[in-house]
């Protein structure tokens, strides 16, 4: 479920999102102000922001930028980062540094994951490590730098999972919003729901169709309803699917099809899938079909392909939702709980842009 995998969220994709914002020219903004200020190049006085006492001055920004511009090698990217993408972050990134320096944390954990976090950076945006150390150097800056920009970048994210956005969704918070938005899982009548295995061999095919009709003897179901047997089922096929299913899409649909019923000049493969489909009953499962698709070349190829299905309902069970409507309410929640921790730190630190 999507929440035990947050909860496996590692500091490097903090860092790695870091790295593909920067390198689509677009602004970091999971550590903006709700209501990011504009940089002035034109402002009569060198303090550009107070908090907590402390003047944040136009030389600070320009180190600071500078800093921000050689760790990630912006040079070498190429992209149109600007001081203004860069104040609001820095500014935001000091005050939770300064909370996080009081919080207990492992330093030796914190600085392994900020050094493979930048290496696993660098490595992704095919930034070698010459370029990387004489891009720095030649900017005034030494490892040791490098390393500890690293190092607040590091505990400033393990803070925010760990101490900010370590909240939970709860199962009944996922079923109320099912029950309340089933309008948005559920299809009309015009359309098949299903899901579908695909295989290039008959024999694997058979052996796959063997395992998803003998799903029971996977789980304990002795004392199961008939519910907790459909969802049984059902999850056993999903796990099928992406385990087994050569469909390049499975990741992104876990195997689940809609089709209309009666669709207008189809495609083969679709006509193939509506009479697959149309005699079965829910959660039913079809034996091994085969599909013959022709491939336009010299040689007037044919390839063979071996299907399972499984019908669904219309109204797509929890199981399959479930993920999607977690992730849904974990944003909700954190987008709120967010912009109430950063309108805090504004106020408690006195935070004022010149």
């Amino acid at each position: 479920m999507a929440r035990r995998l947050r909860k496996e969220v590692k500091l490097i994709f903090y860092l790695i999102i870091i790295g593909l914002l920067i390198y689509g020219n677009m602004k970091y903004d999971w550590i903006e102000f709700s209501n990011p200020v504009e940089y002035n190049d034109n402002v009569n006085t060198d303090v550009l922001v107070t908090y907590n006492g402390v003047s944040y001055t136009s030389d600070n920004l320009d180190a600071d930028f500078n800093l921000f511009v050689s760790a990630y090698a912006v040079d070498v990217l190429e992209t149109n980062l600007t001081k203004e993408d860069i104040l609001n972050r820095t500014i935001l990134n000091n005050m939770i540094y300064a909370e996080a320096m009081n919080s207990t944390y492992n330093e030796t954990y914190i600085r392994e994951y900020a050094e493979a976090s930048k290496l696993a950076y660098l490595e992704n945006n095919n930034v070698d490590n010459e370029t990387y150390v004489s891009g720095y150097l030649e900017k005034g800056f030494t490892k040791e730098d490098i390393d500890d920009f690293f190092f607040k970048e590091a505990l400033v994210a393990y803070y925010v999972e760990n101490n900010i956005l370590n909240f939970e969704i709860y199962s009944d918070d996922v079923r109320d919003y099912y029950e309340k938005n089933n309008q948005s899982y559920t299809y009309n009548d015009t359309f098949y729901v299903f899901k579908m295995i695909l295989l290039d061999e008959e024999e694997s095919a058979e052996d796959i169709y063997e395992l998803a009709i003998n799903f029971d003897d996977n789980f304990d179901l002795s004392n199961a309803t008939e519910d907790d047997v459909l969802d049984a089922q059902n999850y056993w096929f999903s796990r099928l699917v992406i385990t087994y299913s050569l469909d390049s899409n499975k990741e992104y649909t876990n195997g689940l099809y809609v089709v209309e019923k009666d669709p207008k000049d189809p495609a083969d493969i679709i006509e193939f899938m509506v009479e697959s489909v149309e005699d079965l009953d829910e959660y039913e499962i079809s034996k091994v079909l085969k599909f013959d698709r022709e491939i336009l070349n010299e040689d007037n190829e044919t390839i063979t392909s071996y299907y399972v299905f499984e019908r669904m309902p219309n109204k797509l069970p929890l199981i399959d939702v479930y993920d999607e409507i977690e992730n849904e309410l974990y944003q909700t929640q954190r987008s709120m709980v967010w912009n109430l921790y950063t309108e805090k730190l504004k106020k408690t630190n006195e935070v004022k842009f010149y």
